[in-house]
């Protein structure tokens, strides 16, 4: 079960402040845009946690075009999983039957690793990290506007909105770029990826998009590259390199 709620969106000298607009939580604050979005996630997380364990209606959710905000306000979309919600809040255990070389299980006795433990870890990171990127597609999804062509020459100039560094080591995909979301002057989002070692994004395969997008929102935002010894140089990266291309 997937709930979401609106809320509207405050940028201020020392970061962001939100609050729902039909849950009764108190204004949340935060330096970084991402961090208020978790904060507001998890405040919603617990109000309706105990809306549901007490039998409490949901509230309605007001319709976005309803909503009112102010010229330095903007309004973003927050959901959660409820069924995800309540099976941690009661932190049970299931059994389950793994599979592992024999060299690592031989190095993990020796040096006393807790196998279920590690195992419960690295899920933990990697699932509950999928999960929120699923989220934030969605949220971006709904509000984003793609620029439909990039002037080159305007580049230096549009809006900065996020710089994010994007790093994986899974083999032969090693690669790492620092991705900067940018804004032209209609309102379109594209990305620079800014080449810093491994494999470049010109050379990308939909296996290598796949991996990044665990970690960075790509789906059809264009990208242009640049070189990181070649400052203001870029080359347009084709979204045909993001694809199969066994749809027909």
């Amino acid at each position: 079960m997937r709930y979401g709620y609106y809320a509207t969106i405050k940028r201020t000298e020392d970061g962001y402040l939100g609050h729902f607009q039909d849950i009764q939580v108190e204004e949340a604050h935060a330096r970084s845009y991402m961090k208020l979005i978790k904060k507001l996630q998890n405040e919603l997380s617990v109000i309706l946690l105990g809306y549901y364990e007490n039998n409490i209606n949901l509230p309605n959710s007001t319709d976005v075009a309803d909503i009112k905000t102010e010229a330095d306000e903007f309004v973003t979309y927050i959901e959660i999983d409820l069924d995800m919600v309540l099976v941690r809040s009661k932190n049970e255990y299931v059994k389950k039957t793994v599979s592992i070389p024999r060299y690592l299980n031989l190095l993990g006795v020796k040096a006393k690793v807790n196998f279920s433990q590690l195992l419960t870890d690295a899920l933990s990171l990697n699932l509950l990290e999928w999960s929120e990127n699923v989220m934030r597609k969605r949220r971006d999804e709904k509000k984003m506007k793609i620029a439909t062509k990039i002037n080159f020459d305007e580049i230096d100039s549009d809006e900065t909105l996020s710089e994010e560094l994007l790093e994986f080591k899974t083999w032969p995909a090693m690669t790492k770029h620092l991705v900067i979301k940018k804004r032209d002057t209609d309102g379109g989002i594209y990305y620079i990826f800014r080449y810093l070692d491994g494999k470049a994004v010109m050379n990308w395969n939909p296996n290598d998009y796949d991996i990044a997008e665990q970690q960075i929102y790509i789906g059809d935002i264009p990208i242009v590259m640049e070189l990181s010894d070649e400052p203001g140089d870029y080359t347009h990266i084709s979204e045909s390199y993001r694809y199969d291309g066994d749809d027909d």
